[in-house]
């Protein structure tokens, strides 16, 4: 899942007792990236303090004090071992388990994460959101511009260029596919000329991962065709297997 731009730049908070809350930490965000960190001419206010985070990033201050009221903090992890072993080393550090590590469909199906109080009673989360796209979006629109002039041109060409060599095409989800370019430009072909005049608009509904959802609306010569479309890229960005949903739609 992409991430947008960072928005908060760092956190500070207050903990009953700096010794214990820096190990809990310490262990607990190790996993993520995060160390202990030497920061020059901290404020005289601040009193006793300890600063977490990646190298380069100041993005935790832990202050010796009375207790911020309960927090909740969210840590992003690279994976979801990373998750696990949060997690793990949170509850052997002085955490209490708020939510074992899982998928918390609730949030996206992607959302990989765990859940501990920390000894201040913070509940700390540490949360993969999933792969990064290997398809953008912008990718996904480039392609389906790409089908459609070759629906237009209707040139093997064309049409080659979109699939790979060993490509499914599902016309409909329970039909036998066209597999590989040759069944794909003869099939392709053979129903160019029923199709008529015709014109096409879509919308990107969603690109997880190598899938993209894509829904459109086709207008004939005697009506209008609701599709859904369901593209599987391989790493080449070209369509390793496509298929269509598609239904008349009322007047």
């Amino acid at each position: 899942m992409t991430r947008g731009p960072v928005f908060l730049d760092h956190l500070t908070i207050w903990v009953s007792n700096l010794d214990r809350s820096t190990r809990f930490y310490r262990a607990a965000l190790e996993p993520l990236g995060a160390r202990t960190l030497d920061v020059p001419g901290p404020p005289a206010s601040w009193g006793p303090a300890v600063v977490l985070g990646p190298a380069g990033a100041e993005d935790l201050a832990l202050i010796e004090g009375k207790p911020t009221s309960p927090l909740h903090l969210a840590f992003v992890a690279g994976d979801a071992e990373a998750v696990d072993r949060f997690h793990a080393a949170a509850l052997a550090n002085g955490g209490r388990d708020n939510g074992s590590p899982g998928i918390r469909e609730r949030y996206n199906p992607h959302y990989y994460a765990a859940f501990v109080l920390d000894p201040d009673g913070h509940n700390v989360e540490a949360v993969f959101h999933g792969p990064e796209p290997r398809m953008t979006r912008e990718q996904t629109e480039q392609w389906v511009k790409g089908y459609l002039a070759a629906w237009r041109s209707n040139s093997p060409a064309d049409i080659e260029a979109l699939f790979t060599p060993e490509a499914a095409y599902f016309t409909a989800p329970h039909r036998r596919p066209w597999r590989g370019h040759r069944e794909i430009v003869e099939g392709w072909l053979e129903r160019a000329p029923q199709q008529g005049e015709w014109s096409f608009r879509y919308e990107m509904l969603d690109v997880v991962g190598d899938t993209a959802y894509v829904r459109g609306w086709t207008a004939y010569e005697d009506g209008v065709i609701g599709n859904l479309w369901v593209i599987r890229f391989a790493e080449d960005r070209r369509c390793r297997s496509f298929t269509e949903w598609w239904m008349p739609e009322q007047a």
